[in-house]
This record gives C-alpha cells, structure tokens and sequence, in this order.
C-alpha cells in the first residue's frame, strides 16, 4: 500500500481514486492551458476567436478544481492544510479534532453529492451554447468528487 504525505498508509481504494483523479486532473489543466495559449494566439494574430473559447476553458476549469478537491481529501490536506501537527501539539487532542474533521467532510460530501446530483439531474436536457453539450457534464464534476471525497473520508474514519 502507497502512503499519505500525512504518513498514513492508503488503501487500494484510496490510492485508486487519488491516481484516477490526479491523473484526469492533471490532463485537464494541460488541455485547459493549451485551449486557452489556442485561443489567445487565434485571438491576436487572425483577430478570430474560437466558438468555444469561452466554454470550454471554463468546463475544464471547473473539473479540474472538483478533481482537486477528491486529490486533497485522500491527502489529508483539505481541512487542516499541513498545520495542525504544529497548533496541536497533543496527539489525543489532535486525533479527536481528525475524527470531527472527518465526520465533518463526511457530512457536508454527502450533502453537496446529494444536491449536487439532484442540480444535475435536473439539467441532462439543457445544452450549452457554444459546444452543444448538456449542461450536466458541467455540473457532474460537483456530485461525482463529492461522493469520492465522502468514500475516502469514510475510509479515513472506519480505518481510526
């Protein structure tokens, strides 16, 4: 098994998740800079501007920052940011403030891959302008990494 950059050893599930999305994410911010250099250079040497220069960036962006979202949970750096080894110095005291902060994310992910599907349910007949996709794969990025950063919160916890 792989290990945290918190120490902690990461499941099969746990390291899954964080490979699919760092890798998924990681191809999103190179396409999502190519797309915009593209459409910059498009935009000052022939004075034209792609169709989707503004929709497509913009859909990347967001699934990139909903993939960054599940990479920083199954590090362990979403809550705390690296910091609170150095405020709480006390290991009991830092092991109960983990336990809340993980039943904490376990909560407000389930929640927000709740709504999260029930937004995107509701938009699979809409289509964006430019691209003519439906707007649901806009809004997918928000329930999907949600119930990812759920399940490795709930791995993190059941593991305590």
């Amino acid at each position: 098994m792989a290990q945290s950059d918190q120490g902690r050893r990461l499941s099969p599930l746990e390291e899954l998740i964080k490979q699919v999305t760092l890798v998924a994410g990681s191809i999103g911010v190179v396409v999502f800079s190519a797309s915009v250099i593209y459409t910059v250079a498009l935009r000052f040497l022939f004075n034209r501007t792609p169709y989707w220069a503004e929709e497509m960036p913009r859909l990347l962006l967001i699934w990139v920052t909903f993939l960054g979202i599940a990479v920083s949970t199954v590090c362990r750096s979403h809550l705390t940011a690296g910091i609170m080894p150095l405020i709480v110095r006390n290991e009991r005291a830092r092991a109960v403030l983990t336990t809340i902060a993980d039943l904490c994310t376990i909560g407000f992910m389930a929640v927000v891959a709740w709504t999260g599907w029930d937004l995107t349910s509701r938009t699979w007949s809409s289509l964006s302008t430019a691209l003519q996709i439906p707007i649901a794969w806009t809004y997918l990025a928000l329930p999907l990494c949600a119930a990812l950063s759920c399940i490795v919160a709930l791995i993190a916890f059941l593991k305590r």
